[in-house]
Parts: C-alpha cells; sequence; structure tokens
C-alpha cells in the first residue's frame, strides 16, 4: 500500500483545510497527449469558458467535478449548489433526493461511515437508536431539516431546467443518450447511473463536449477515482467532516456506502412515508419511483 501523506495548511470557520497526496501518485495524466486534444478541441468550440459543475449536494458532484478536472487537466472551478445562469458547458448532477437528504444528515449530524457506528432516527429527530459505544453530545438535527436544505436546491435544479421552457422535454433519443437530459449546455448527470459506471460517464461527456477520451485516459481515471482508492487516500485520512482536500474538496467520511437507497436504512420505517412525501413531487418529476 502506498504511502499517505496529510498535512493541515488552513482552517475556516467551519473546516480544516489539508494538502492529503499518496505517493508517487497524482490526479493528471502525465502524457500530457491525452489531454491537449480535448483541451484543443473545446477551445475551439467554447474558447475558455470551461465546464462548469453544479450538483445537487451530496450527488456526486464532488467525484464528477474531479473526473472533469482530470480530463481537462486542472481547468475545472469547484462545484456549486445554487442556480447562476450557465455561460459555458455545464454538468448538472442529481441523485434521489431522500438518499441526499440522509447523506447530508449523516454530514451534519450522524458522523459515521461504518455500519458498527450507525445512527437510526425518526423524521423529526425526536427518536433515535445510537449504539451505545458512540459518545454523540451535539445538538440535534433532525433529518427533516436535512431534507428542506435538500429541497430548497432541488429549487435550483429545476431553474437550470426552465430557464428553456422545456422542463418536459429534453430526454434525447440517440444511442448515447437515449433516456437522459441533455438541454441546450446542460447535461444532467444522474448519480444511481454514473457512481458506478464511469463509462457510461465518459460516453456522455464525449458527446456532450465533443470530445475523445482515450482508451488510456480513461483507465487513468478508474484507477485514479474509484471509489476504494478515494475513500482510503481521501475519506479515511481525516475525521469525520471535520476537513478536507484543499485540492479535490473531499471531505473526511465524504464516502459512507454510495448505495441507492441507504435512506431507508437510517430512517426508521414507520417514517419512510414522511420522507417520501416530502420529495413527491420533485421525485415525479426527475423519474424516481415513489
Amino acid at each position: 500500500m502506498s504511502k499517505i501523506k496529510v498535512e493541515k495548511v488552513d482552517k475556516t470557520a467551519h473546516n480544516n483545510v489539508y494538502d492529503i497526496t499518496e505517493e508517487g501518485k497524482s490526479n493528471f495524466v502525465e502524457d500530457k497527449s491525452l489531454v491537449n486534444d480535448i483541451i484543443k478541441e473545446y477551445k475551439k468550440q467554447h474558447g475558455t469558458n470551461w465546464p462548469q459543475v453544479f450538483g445537487i449536494p451530496r450527488s456526486g458532484s464532488t467525484l464528477v467535478r474531479n473526473i472533469l478536472n482530470t480530463i481537462f487537466d486542472g481547468r475545472i472551478k469547484v462545484q456549486h449548489h445554487g442556480y447562476k445562469k450557465a455561460e459555458s458547458m455545464l454538468v448538472a448532477t442529481y441523485r434521489d433526493f431522500r438518499d441526499c437528504a440522509i447523506s447530508k444528515w449523516r454530514m451534519n449530524f450522524g458522523g459515521f461511515d461504518k455500519d458498527k457506528d450507525k445512527i437510526l432516527s425518526s423524521w423529526d429527530g425526536k427518536e433515535m437508536h445510537i449504539p451505545e459505544h458512540i459518545d454523540h453530545n451535539r445538538s440535534v438535527v433532525s433529518i427533516k431539516s436535512s431534507a428542506g436544505a435538500i429541497k430548497n436546491r432541488v429549487s435550483n435544479l429545476n431553474q437550470h431546467d426552465k430557464r428553456y421552457g422545456n422542463e418536459n422535454v429534453g430526454y434525447a433519443n440517440d444511442s448515447v443518450f437515449a433516456k437522459y437530459k441533455v438541454n441546450k449546455n446542460i447535461y444532467f448527470a444522474r448519480y444511481e447511473d454514473f457512481h458506478n459506471n464511469f463509462d457510461l460517464l465518459m460516453d456522455h461527456f464525449e458527446k456532450f463536449f465533443n470530445i475523445v477520451i482515450k482508451k488510456d485516459l480513461r483507465e487513468f481515471i478508474h484507477e485514479t477515482w474509484n471509489r476504494d482508492r478515494v475513500k482510503k487516500v481521501y475519506s479515511d485520512s481525516i475525521g469525520a467532516f471535520g476537513g478536507y482536500d484543499r485540492k479535490t474538496e473531499i471531505h473526511g467520511q465524504h464516502i459512507y456506502k454510495g448505495k441507492v437507497g441507504t435512506w431507508r436504512e437510517i430512517l426508521i420505517e414507520e417514517d419512510h412515508h414522511l420522507m417520501t412525501s416530502h420529495f413527491k413531487d420533485q421525485l415525479e418529476r426527475w423519474g424516481y419511483e415513489l
């Protein structure tokens, strides 16, 4: 196993900031011929208005930004979660909003990333099942509160869609984008489909950006941004959400399972209907089963 170096470099009001590196490993290719043609082709079409990333919090936008940053050799800014008019090509990530809410709750309150430490909670936070070995003295944050914050962000996702007045259309019919929403200069990336399928994501990037991602670059991205490496190098290297890596914006214990439907394991069963009801309109609009 290669050596991982963690150096604290700054402190903000809410987080410690680190430089995390893996010995002998860069997140960017040494062979620049793999990326030079991509950059050249993109600049022909869009100049230096490099792609941007928007994401519902906890929907894989950090992963997408880092993959794109590798493809564009360090030119992609950190993702944002608010609405702003996209002047360049925009990738917008989304995920079952119930999973986003439970992941945000885990980040803001639960803090666990192992099953043995898992906290179960009611919708309003008045009933909790906390393992005996967990010392938990923080003020209670309810799942309902986290869900409300996510719902506000979904309105930003909808704004990106409504901008073109085609919120009920926009699904491409060609073989690459079949059943995926692509509106003008926005590609909507669905977490459930891409988080375990980087090739699908890169096929979509090729089509959307009109670029070619060579086999060696694809292999490098798989090797660099697969869940096991990200968890080992970044997620497990620092305390639970107590800080983040400066270059990748990956937080401590950023990754729990990445599974679909994790909200069902953490929100007590008798309150599942409350979570689904909270997001009913949004889930239906973006193609999720209730």
